[in-house]
């Protein structure tokens, strides 16, 4: 009788032999994995030769693709989504009620050279979306329907400047292809002179109320002194100095609500306050 071990017991499995013949189990597989090992190779060496690289070397990873068109596809979204919301803003009564009181007022108010937007907003990407998409679109059209006001009543180029943290390449592309600057803050605190209009939508406490610590502007737009009168935080003498410049703002120039819809946000608690002109003529022809 042959060994557990021997080859007849081998070869009893393989034509067939009754399993119960004998303890062992045979797995074919040594010439089978032979075999899909040198398949493996073969395909390995394949691509490292499509690849220009020696087999067993690591593919090169290719470099990336020029991020341009994408880009340019995101400023061209921008577009499309501003001229949209933009001229859905213009049809609402609010933006007429706006352009006459920016009309009735601008001989009687000071001139304005030049004009700085402050943290309007991202537009954000195509996949973007929101009411805070629409509310950058929107703050930002109202700027440059005023500063267009603006250069019109002067006859003269109002240079406009745009300051947001959150602004991405494309947002900054898309402003710099209407003609306007792109500043990193705090460049705008810098700028501001009694003949600038500064536009501040609703930007927090300090950077607000940091806009008026070098120049009153010639024209505010931004938080209304009575949002900040009696708060707590600023009944310390030490806060409540960051309000004098907003105080005397309040207190000397002309002001009225910025007009808007009676649900739309984008310009609540918005005030405009607008110096008066030093030798303004009021609106009966007799000296101010």
């Amino acid at each position: 009788m042959a060994s557990p071990t021997s080859p007849a017991s081998l070869d009893a499995v393989r034509n067939g032999g009754d399993e119960e013949d004998t303890p062992w189990t045979f797995v074919a597989g040594r010439k089978g994995r032979r075999k899909g090992r040198c398949a493996v190779d073969t395909a390995l060496r394949f691509h490292a030769h499509a690849a220009g690289s020696q087999p067993g070397q690591r593919k090169a990873a290719a470099p990336a693709a020029p991020a341009a068109d994408t880009i340019q596809q995101s400023v061209e979204h921008i577009r499309t989504d501003h001229a949209r919301i933009a001229a859905k803003w213009r049809g609402q009564p609010s933006c007429r009620r706006l352009e006459e009181r920016i009309a009735a007022a601008a001989r009687l108010h000071a001139t304005v050279t030049q004009a700085v937007c402050l943290g309007a907003g991202s537009f954000g990407g195509p996949l973007d979306g929101g009411e805070h998409v629409r509310r950058a679109h929107v703050q930002t059209a109202a700027f440059l329907l005023i500063v267009d006001m603006l250069r019109q009543h002067c006859n003269a180029t109002i240079p406009c400047f745009f300051q947001e943290p959150l602004y991405t390449e494309a947002d900054c592309l898309y402003l710099r292809s209407l003609g306007h600057s792109v500043i990193e803050a705090p460049a705008a605190s810098h700028m501001i002179t009694r003949s600038t209009l500064v536009f501040a939508i609703h930007l927090p406490t300090r950077g607000y109320l940091d806009c008026l610590a070098r120049s009153p502007p010639a024209m505010l737009i931004g938080t209304s002194y009575g949002c900040y009168e009696g708060l707590p935080q600023f009944a310390e003498s030490r806060a409540s100095q960051m309000l004098d410049n907003l105080r005397d703002v309040d207190a000397t120039f002309d002001g009225f609500a910025f007009p808007r819809e009676e649900h739309d946000h984008c310009f609540s608690d918005t005030w405009i306050y607008w110096r008066p002109a030093e030798a303004a003529v009021s609106v009966t022809g007799e000296p101010g």
